[in-house]
């Protein structure tokens, strides 16, 4: 590496830019959003910010399974952490409901969602000279939002010997969640991705993590019976998490389902919890339930719903996956 340079303002975020040896005209800029907020979070979540940069710094390709998304994931190796490759239409809702995500992580109420740890803008850039409008092209819907960040960003690239301005050749926007399967005990007998839906929801045999259908079918002769006070806890958590997911019109989560029989123990965690229902999930909602209509009298219904149906669809599910202990 070469030179690097930092700054940030003391709501949004924190910027650096990095140029590097070896490479002339060429060098990195990062846009770390929400960076006192996050740091907050890390903090009362017991993480160290030395362990958080560590672990962030040594990371592996991951083939996460279980969804369709066609998001890249990486794992830091030392499992505790989940790299995400965003879309700009998660980023720009996350911007838009991140002051209402910190407070209510805050409040520290019993929840089931995977926490967010920090959301980044990674650039490749070329040190060719572009007007500093050129900067803020990349999140002008959100510019508002992230205010003095996007000068810090210009500042720090200047000062790293790249101009303001240097057109990006590469461009990823990246979410660290927790790894929710994390610090468990043992080794895991199933992990499950558990939507709610059958529909399109059945993983190939020898799959790492299995879906709806597989579970339906393998825990027909063996359901996973919980205790009714944990039980109780548990969905009264689900319950306030998706209550807060369509408040904020987000759809197409999953629950994390890991079961071990040697500890009699479950491990779960709601993730992919980004994806707002915009207008393109609206029409393939419509399209895929008429052409499912077309198909068979007794139509399933789709996996991409709106996010009121989708909540309800998702807690009676994992109301029926997981019965009470009979007394």
């Amino acid at each position: 590496m070469g030179s690097a340079t930092t700054g940030g303002d003391s709501c949004h975020g924190l910027a650096f830019g990095v140029t590097v040896d070896g490479l002339p005209g060429w060098g990195f800029s990062v846009l770390s959003l929400f960076e006192p907020e996050f740091a907050a979070l890390r903090g009362r979540a017991g993480i160290d910010e030395s362990l958080f940069r560590a672990s962030l710094a040594r990371c592996m390709q991951w083939q996460a399974q279980g969804g369709k998304s066609s998001a890249s994931f990486c794992k830091t190796l030392d499992e505790r952490f989940v790299l995400k490759s965003m879309s700009r239409v998660e980023l720009e809702h996350f911007v838009r409901i991140g002051t209402e995500y910190f407070a209510r992580m805050a409040r520290g109420a019993p929840s089931c969602l995977a926490r967010i740890f920090g959301v980044y803008r990674v650039a490749l850039r070329t040190c060719e000279a572009r007007p500093k409008a050129h900067v803020e092209a990349w999140v002008e819907p959100v510019a508002d939002a992230l205010g003095p960040s996007l000068d810090v960003l210009a500042d720090s690239l200047a000062q790293s010997g790249m101009p303001e301005g240097a057109p990006v050749a590469s461009d990823e926007f990246l979410v660290v969640m927790e790894n929710v399967l994390f610090g468990a005990l043992g080794e895991f007998d199933a992990v499950y991705d558990l939507k709610g839906s059958q529909r399109s929801r059945e993983a190939c045999t020898g799959a790492t993590v299995r879906m709806d259908g597989n579970f339906g079918r393998e825990r027909a002769v063996a359901p996973l019976f919980m205790p009714p006070g944990p039980r109780s806890e548990l969905l009264e958590a689900a319950r306030a998490d998706t209550d807060w997911l369509v408040e904020h019109n987000i759809m197409d989560y999953s629950m994390l389902l890991a079961v071990s029989e040697a500890t009699g123990s479950l491990h779960v965690g709601i993730i992919d919890w980004l994806r707002p229902y915009t207008w393109d999930k609206k029409v393939e909602s419509q399209l895929k339930t008429r052409l499912e209509g077309l198909r068979r009298a007794k139509a399933r219904v789709p996996t991409v719903i709106p996010p009121p149906d989708y909540a309800r669809r998702f807690l009676a599910a994992i109301e029926s996956y997981l019965p009470a202990l009979p007394p």
